[in-house]
This record gives structure tokens, sequence and C-alpha cells, in this order.
């Protein structure tokens, strides 16, 4: 039997389901099952692999990590367009600046222990959701391996911060 840290749970079956309502959700053409908390112990795998062992958020990641390191770029205002309900506008912005296919399955990076999996589609039809989860520089990056790493911050002072490994 599965232990419950490594289980994936669909997000309404989980402590952040009033952060995406049923009827939202139909609303916007997302089935609930394409939002999942991932299991504590999958959540620090990822993040490990991704993020390092030594941080539990953003504020701990070490400063010679790939997310610090790297220099990054404001791609948009999220909270503005969260306060006035312009989830569309905020949703243009992500989907102009960044070539990642709708199918790309992202993880929502809350800490170490909190990873909320789904796809980029998704995510940018649901932005709003997410961030009222966590809005303290939560990471949003693609699960895929063997590419560039690149990673969104979304900032408290609402900027979108676009973070990506060079081109060689």
């Amino acid at each position: 039997m599965t232990s419950p840290t490594n289980t994936r749970r669909p997000i309404a079956t989980t402590d952040f389901s009033e952060h995406f309502p049923v009827d939202l959700l139909k609303q916007r053409n997302v089935d609930s099952n394409d939002v999942q908390l991932l299991g504590t112990d999958e959540a620090r795998l990822k993040w490990s692999a991704q993020l390092g062992t030594e941080a539990k958020s953003y504020f701990s990641i070490p400063s010679d990590s790939w997310l610090a390191r790297l220099p990054s770029v404001t791609i948009g205002q999220w909270l503005g367009n969260y306060n006035a309900g312009n989830v569309q506008r905020t949703a243009s912005e992500l989907q102009s600046h960044l070539s990642w296919a709708s199918t790309t399955r992202v993880l929502f990076c809350v800490s170490h222990r909190t990873i909320i999996a789904t796809t980029w589609s998704t995510f940018t039809r649901l932005w709003d959701c997410f961030l009222a989860t966590h809005d303290d520089c939560p990471i949003v990056i693609p699960d895929d391996k063997g590419k560039k790493r690149s990673a969104l911050i979304f900032t408290p002072l609402g900027d979108i911060r676009y973070v990506r490994e060079p081109d060689p």
C-alpha cells in the first residue's frame, strides 16, 4: 500500500480546495484532476532535483543556485490583475512571453514539501487560484528533464520574474 506522503491527490481533495472552486474550474474548462498536490516525498524529490537540497523555500535558496545566480527579467505584473479580477490579462502576458507548450507539465513550488502539479495550459487559466494558495515568491518550473532550466517567480510586490539558462 502506498503511504499518503507518496500519493498525488486531486486538488479538490486537499486543504487547498477552497482556492480551486469546482464551479470556477468548470467555467474555465479545467478538470479538477488536472491539478494535483504532490505527496511530501515526491515534492521533496522534485524540489531537490530542481532547486537543491539546502533550500526549504524560495527565501533559503543559496546564492550559487541556478535560480539565484542567473539574471531574471520582469515579464509582467500579476497583483493588480489579481486584485481587479483581470485573470485573462496576466494569462495573456504569460503566454506571450513564454514558449512553453500547453501540455508542458509545470510545478507550482511553494516549498520543499508543498508542490502542485498541472499543465502549462491549466496554470495559465488558473494562475489566480494558484497564487491564492501562496503569493510569497512561489516558483513555477517546467517538469521536463534534459531541457534548459527556466522558472517563473511571482513576487509579493506583483512582479512576474522569468529566469532561464542562456543559450550556448
